[in-house]
């Protein structure tokens, strides 16, 4: 819940909890839509959460993995009551349609958790990076005794100087070379227990790769059961197409004595230079053309206007990015390391 929609996301089962329809043909499920439960075991109820979609499958050994695309998240309302009333709806929707489920209540499911089925198909959704929309999700499934205390964070996005968001490509976050950007995180603990207990001030923190990515405040501290952290990072000097990565780590209990641990993977891809690269190129080529024939500059001897216009010449032809960042080194060129 946590990941934009457009990120991969893995789940891994014993083939025993794969129903027998699909074992004959499981990769048959590629690019299939999948719908994401999760299983309230001490209430025995079903709340469905997510939706994804399969980019791969591997079966290793007794074991298949699923790799799959985030997309949307299921639609709640925004009041308890009617939540509940969500989730009861939602639960005896798919038991109607397989008798297995839900379970038995205290008790893990004896019966397949991975099945085919068009039960979910009518559910409403929202985009994930809708706010609201995301909000009540949460607090469907923090309706889960498992889930009390728990601290959710949600990724709200990447945004540049001018406020503008880098869009999700391949997977990654697509970013700019030589750019500063403010990663933005909500943090909510939507069920943190008896209604006069609050949550202690507690650090969230960002870990990138050394030459990579420079955070600005690696640390930042969260405040009770909601805030908004912003972290400001500057995106070093990467080759276009290179990728690298932002962590959340995990630090176990900060917030809550029951927390969940899990780290937050952050993908990030360096964008390609774009028209302006190779125009600023060919310009900067002929210039250096011109002088080469022409090297008449003020007081300057020649031979040395000739020998420079040709050093530019060269380094423009065999490798543009690095030809302009010598000359305007300020400007985000792409110049790999």
């Amino acid at each position: 819940m946590a990941l934009p929609s457009g990120f991969r996301f893995r789940n891994r089962f014993d083939t025993q909890w794969v129903h027998q329809d699909l074992k004959q043909d499981i990769q048959s499920t590629d690019g299939q839509r999948v719908l994401l439960i999760l299983r309230d075991v001490e209430n025995n109820k079903l709340i469905p959460f997510r939706w994804g979609r399969i980019l791969n499958v591997e079966t290793i050994a007794k074991i298949v993995i699923f790799d799959y695309r985030l997309e949307d998240i299921i639609q709640y309302s925004n009041d308890d009551n009617v939540i509940a009333e969500e989730i009861n709806s939602r639960t005896k929707m798919l038991a109607d349609r397989h008798v297995w489920l839900p379970g038995e209540a205290g008790k893990g499911l004896t019966s397949p958790s991975v099945f085919e089925s068009d039960v979910g198909l009518g559910l409403p959704t929202k985009d994930a990076d809708d706010r609201a929309a995301w909000g009540n999700c949460i607090s469907a499934i923090a309706t889960a005794p498992s889930y009390l205390r728990i601290e959710f964070l949600k990724i709200v996005g990447l945004f540049s100087a001018n406020g503008e968001q880098a869009p999700v490509v391949d997977e990654a976050l697509l970013v700019k070379s030589n750019s500063i950007y403010q990663l933005r995180v909500f943090q909510y603990v939507p069920n943190p227990g008896l209604e006069n207990e609050t949550i202690p001030p507690h650090d969230v923190e960002l870990i990138s790769f050394a030459g990579h990515v420079t955070v600005l405040r690696p640390k930042l501290q969260a405040v009770g059961k909601y805030d908004r952290l912003n972290f400001d990072i500057k995106v070093l000097d990467l080759a276009p197409g290179e990728r690298t990565a932002l962590t959340i780590p995990d630090i176990p209990d900060a917030a809550t004595t029951h927390s969940a641990s899990i780290a937050l993977y952050i993908p990030l891809q360096i964008a390609e230079a774009g028209n302006s690269k190779v125009i600023a190129a060919i310009i900067v080529a002929l210039a250096s053309v011109f002088f080469i024939f022409e090297p008449h500059i003020g007081s300057l001897p020649q031979t040395v206007v000739r020998n420079l216009a040709t050093v530019i010449f060269v380094l423009t032809v065999s490798g543009p990015s690095r030809a302009l960042a010598a000359i305007w080194p300020a400007w985000p060129w792409g110049v790999g390391k």
